[in-house]
């Protein structure tokens, strides 16, 4: 448990905030609206110097249809130093590798079976499994077929768009 976070509530803390001065019980804490993402959401006081916690839904997260793909990017508009995209593969004839010049990036395979073809290299994965893609390698992540895949993906860099290069290699 996150030790920073301190309320007297034993509600979950989520959302957005802006911070109001209160004083309760001779110490001073500062009062935070919050919503949700997606959601209506309540109030909840945090201690001094504690941080705000911001909580996507899963009924605030937004696809976008891409070829051969929907994606997501659930940390869109939240002030942070990484960056994280949910994917929904199908199969497809063939996928263009791409690289991220600016960080590595950690793949979870959430569903689905597939290989992750990397520099070269083809790995199979399976649901549970994590890769780690060093940062500028090239790679593709291609479902078995008949299969369709979700991946939550990781980047500790804040912008997905200025940390993607497609390359012209095609795998399949």
């Amino acid at each position: 448990m996150d030790t920073s976070l301190r309320s007297p509530r034993s509600t979950p803390m989520a959302g957005t905030a802006t911070p109001v001065g209160h004083r309760r019980a001779g110490r001073r804490f500062r009062r935070h609206h919050c919503r949700r993402r997606g959601q209506a959401g309540g109030r909840h006081l945090l201690a001094p110097g504690a941080r705000i916690v911001t909580v996507v839904t899963g009924a605030g997260i937004r696809f976008v249809d891409l070829p051969g793909r929907r994606a997501a990017d659930p940390l869109r508009g939240v002030e942070t130093s990484s960056s994280l995209r949910i994917v929904e593969l199908e199969r497809t004839a063939g996928r263009t590798a791409h690289r991220h010049p600016l960080s590595e990036e950690v793949i979870y395979i959430e569903a689905g079976r597939g290989r992750v073809w990397l520099d070269g290299e083809w790995h199979p994965v399976a649901p549970g499994d994590t890769v780690h893609v060093p940062a500028g390698s090239a790679h593709a992540t291609v479902p078995d077929e008949g299969a369709d895949m979700r991946l939550v993906c990781f980047f500790p860099h804040p912008d997905l768009f200025a940390n993607n290069e497609d390359t012209d290699i095609t795998v399949t």
